[in-house]
């Protein structure tokens, strides 16, 4: 079976993360749209402009991702960076998920990504979230060096659907920090 390679990536808070560390690896086909609400990101995604990075087919949205305007199933993969954190955000991670199930199409991937701050991730409430709004749960775990060895093939063989394996597990090695990929079930 030939795996169709994704058209439509979407960041939400990924920051200038992207454009500075070339996160993922960005292919010619590719349109990977970021939305973050962080104001001060236009005026560093306009640096990156004259540079080869400015090249790339990366759109800054700058505005929170609960409403991206985006059509329902139109999405390939979704990107969730470090968004989860704040305690009292319950609504806004609710708001978060019910929009990337809305816009994901069915079969396409979500990837959750935590690592800034270890002292709080919702990881049960997340996965809890997923599961009510259909979305399959792949894996869910904690990175650290001993479970990195204890993971089975088949995660690190789903792990490696992720173009940027090498340097995500580089930077999710860190106490606290946190990834899973979700389904979105088909019809």
């Amino acid at each position: 079976m030939t795996r169709v390679k994704p058209k439509l990536i979407v960041h939400f808070g990924a920051g200038d993360w992207i454009p500075r560390k070339h996160y993922p690896p960005i292919r010619a086909n590719e349109t990977h749209l970021v939305y973050d609400p962080d104001p001060e990101l236009p005026k560093k995604y306009a640096e990156f402009k004259d540079s080869q990075v400015g090249k790339l087919p990366l759109t800054l949205i700058p505005r929170g991702a609960q409403n991206t305007g985006l059509r329902r199933d139109s999405v390939d993969v979704i990107h969730i960076h470090n968004v989860f954190s704040a305690p009292s955000a319950r609504s806004v991670r609710e708001d978060l998920l019910k929009e990337a199930e809305r816009i994901l199409k069915p079969g396409g991937i979500i990837y959750m990504l935590h690592w800034n701050t270890p002292e709080y991730m919702p990881k049960e409430e997340l996965l809890q979230m997923a599961n009510m709004r259909g979305l399959k749960i792949e894996f869910p775990f904690s990175l650290n060096k001993t479970e990195l060895r204890e993971l089975n093939k088949s995660e690190l063989d789903s792990l490696r659907e992720i173009s940027e394996f090498p340097k995500l597990l580089a930077k999710l090695v860190t106490p606290g920090a946190y990834l899973a990929k979700l389904t979105k079930k088909q019809g």
